[in-house]
């Protein structure tokens, strides 16, 4: 016997698992059962007295702990685990590889993939609460970018970006920006360090994070990052002896996001063609991360991609058509 509640309109992967008292598609005030759509991948685990409400999209390999709460408009990557009486307020954007510890609370924030929250964090999103009635319009939500780390009992306040690849220190109030590459703490948090001056006490590192994913989170790869996302051009996707065109796309970290006429895969592996220039076309091959299961309103299936092996001298090719 059931002892769930999934409302109307929900769609969930395969190999799922749902746990007592779970609640999913929940609508929020002023929306009735199945008025919006939410969609949860494959192999999630959603633990006893979770809610999830309507409107939420989130990728595969999702888990949540007991009792987390995640409001609508919430869209969440890959491979993201949220613990045990987590707030997700509604309107946050979350990357792969995300982990956020029991007790956090996010509201309107930014989280790029791979970053670590650890319990008890706070990001903040109005500077004067309550009730002033342009406060979504004011600073807005938290922002931290790829590969930082915030330690335990952190407060965030409004519209501050926590820099890639940062350390802060577990119980400090950050009021300003942190640059990139920095260790911050303090009650106000102060950058003290660059994160490659952390040591290993033990010696089993050369260097602190020096161990996946951090061993791609250092300044030069986030300036090649920068310039891939102002990167468009064409790119051909080839099935067997036939292959598509496609014109709209966005670069990330050697990653591509393409609208497919065709319903695809994860994990399926796809022989691409990029026209870097005029007169050069780069051959490689991509794997499919995620493919959304139904058609949007342009008539395509929108697909995330990440190429797996392009050369060395192609990627120079694609740097130095930006440069010019």
């Amino acid at each position: 016997m059931k002892k769930y509640k999934i409302y109307n309109n929900v769609l969930i992967g395969k190999n799922s698992q749902i746990g007592d008292y779970a609640i999913i598609g929940k609508p929020p005030r002023g929306f009735h059962d199945g008025d919006l759509y939410t969609r949860i991948g494959m192999n999630a685990v959603i633990r006893e007295f979770t809610v999830i409400y309507a409107s939420t999209r989130i990728g595969n390999s999702f888990q949540t702990g007991v009792g987390t709460r995640i409001r609508e408009n919430n869209i969440i990557g890959n491979d993201v685990s949220i613990g045990t009486n987590a707030v997700l307020e509604f309107s946050n954007r979350i990357g792969n590889g995300v982990r956020i510890h029991s007790n956090c609370f996010l509201e309107m924030a930014t989280i790029e993939d791979f970053v670590f929250m650890a319990p008890n964090v706070v990001l903040t999103d109005d500077p004067h609460p309550m009730g002033c009635p342009k406060w979504k319009e004011c600073k807005g939500g938290v922002t931290i970018k790829a590969y930082s780390r915030i330690g335990a009992n952190t407060t965030i306040l409004p519209g501050v970006i926590i820099g890639r690849n940062c350390l802060i220190g577990a119980g400090s109030v950050v009021t300003e920006n942190i640059r990139d590459n920095s260790v911050a703490y303090g009650n106000p948090a102060t950058v003290v360090k660059s994160i490659s001056h952390l040591k290993c006490h033990m010696g089993f590192f050369d260097k602190v994070y020096d161990w996946p994913p951090y061993t791609n989170a250092d300044t030069h790869y986030r300036d090649d990052r920068r310039k891939f996302r102002r990167l468009n051009c064409p790119v051909f996707v080839r099935y067997g002896r036939t292959r598509d065109f496609f014109s709209t796309i966005n670069f990330n970290d050697q990653g591509v996001r393409i609208p497919s006429e065709k319903k695809l895969k994860p994990g399926q592996l796809l022989n691409l063609e990029i026209l870097a220039t005029e007169d050069r076309l780069i051959e490689c091959q991509a794997k499919v991360i995620w493919c959304s299961p139904e058609i949007n309103k342009f008539g395509h299936y929108e697909a995330g991609m990440i190429f797996i092996n392009i050369s060395n001298e192609d990627l120079e090719v694609i740097k130095k058509e930006l440069e010019t």
